[in-house]
């Protein structure tokens, strides 16, 4: 009996081994892509799960967060048998195209934020987004610098109007041009005016609720890799307002074309903002968007 509980142990303890090890090359692998920045140490988690989706995301496969022979293969993590077919992934480079391509990691870019301008990190970083009650953070009047971009006064509304006053005289035509103005600044390379449609904290692209300085920064190494762009508003599907909340939801599709020195890109999108209409200046306070596949 006992030699084989050791035997059946023995095979437990493989098992598991061979588990970490195929864990911690996918950690590995999706480090090198930017998509994790967790420790490498063969062990779920749910940052490691997100990364594993985000992956999936940019690869047009099911966003199951696991690691299946598919997500395996693509990696390079898995032989493919001689009459096997190549998995039905999207032909793009594995450079990250899309913004929400890459994970955002806030404690490097708040590290390289205060280098490049004094800012001190823990001012844009995790620490103080968690000192800000969710109910807020889109309305903050805190004065905050940037070596580009002025602060962004995110005014309440005119005095006496409640929230429900703020949104329930919402123009389709307006959020119609808020949509095609904001592309056309995100197309234009003029990140300045850019920024200018965002709240001080941002949900952004499943990356949890950013700084705006955070956005910028990161903004201008994806506008470094991809000089050129263009977008085009195909359809807004609806929008819906939350008079309690005096949020308004856009959703929306797109098609943009992408170009470098070396590559050209073209694809669709479908998006998702929630705008804060409770300011003078509505803002972006979330946006997200997912890959449409050819």
């Amino acid at each position: 009996m006992i030699p084989r509980i050791a035997c059946v142990l023995l095979i437990v303890l493989l098992v598991n081994a061979g588990a970490e090890e195929q864990v911690r090359s996918t950690q590995e692998e999706l480090r090198r892509r930017n998509l994790y920045f967790g420790d490498i140490d063969g062990r779920r988690s749910a940052e490691f799960e997100e990364a594993v989706k985000r992956y999936q995301k940019r690869k047009g496969f099911t966003a199951s967060g696991h690691e299946d022979p598919e997500t395996l293969r693509s990696l390079g993590l898995l032989d493919r048998s001689p009459n096997e077919p190549r998995p039905k992934e999207l032909s793009w480079p594995a450079e990250p195209i899309l913004k929400s391509d890459e994970k955002v990691d806030v404690v490097r870019e708040a590290s390289e934020l205060a280098t490049s301008t004094g800012i001190a990190p823990e001012t844009v970083g995790p620490s103080e987004i968690k000192l800000v009650p969710i109910a807020s953070r889109s309305q903050t009047k805190q004065q905050r610098t940037s070596h580009t971009s002025q602060p962004v006064q995110n005014s309440p509304a005119p005095h006496g109007k409640s929230h429900a006053q703020a949104t329930q005289t919402v123009d389709p035509a307006e959020i119609v041009k808020f949509v095609k103005d904001y592309l056309r600044a995100t197309e234009r390379g003029n990140l300045r005016k850019e920024l200018c449609f965002y709240a001080d904290y941002v949900d952004y692209y499943s990356n949890g609720t950013v700084d705006r300085r955070i956005v910028e920064h990161s903004l201008r190494k994806y506008y470094a890799r991809w000089p050129h762009r263009h977008t085009d508003l195909e359809e807004i599907f609806g929008f819906r307002v939350n008079p309690r909340t005096a949020l308004i939801t856009v959703t929306y599709r797109t098609t943009f074309a992408l170009r470098n020195s070396g590559t050209r890109i073209k694809g669709a999108t479908d998006n998702v903002i929630v705008i804060n209409a409770a300011t003078s200046s509505p803002r972006i306070v979330a946006i997200r968007e997912a890959r449409l596949r050819p």
